[in-house]
This record gives structure tokens, C-alpha cells and sequence, in this order.
């Protein structure tokens, strides 16, 4: 999954382990947004030792970048 999060800039890994039992590889992550982590967008992806996927679940907002509100230099009162 590294390997694609160099290409990808909309999400960073936040936890990844191996279960030590199953075998079975956890990655969580969250989508980020002008070097901001969004909350509320939590997935996770669950792989076999051979790569393929047991389980993935997305949170992330689609099209986020037009969805998103405030100037990139929000002022502190």
C-alpha cells in the first residue's frame, strides 16, 4: 500500500499491522486535504498474506476538494 500512497495524496495510513493469528493484514487510514486530515473519514482495508482483499471499508467524501469551504489562510480571533 505504500507504494500507491506516494502516488496518491488524499489519504495517509494512521495504523497498519499483522494479526499474528490470521495472518491477515489491517491497514487504516483518512483522507487528507491540503495536508489536513479529515475527520469522519476513517477506512480501512483488510488483506490475505497473498494480497487479496477480505474486507475494505470507505468513509471517504467524494469529490471533497469541491465540497470543501474556507479560504487556505483562515484567520485566528
Amino acid at each position: 500500500l505504500q507504494k500507491y500512497q506516494k502516488k496518491l495524496y488524499n489519504w495517509v495510513i494512521t495504523s497498519q499491522h499483522v494479526s499474528s493469528a490470521s495472518g491477515i493484514e489491517h491497514v487504516y487510514f483518512r483522507q487528507i486535504h491540503s495536508g489536513i486530515e479529515i475527520y469522519g473519514t476513517e477506512s480501512s482495508i483488510h488483506l490475505f498474506s497473498n494480497g487479496e482483499t477480505l474486507k475494505a471499508n470507505n468513509r471517504f467524501i467524494s469529490d471533497l476538494a469541491a465540497k470543501a469551504t474556507g479560504g487556505s489562510n483562515p484567520s485566528q480571533n
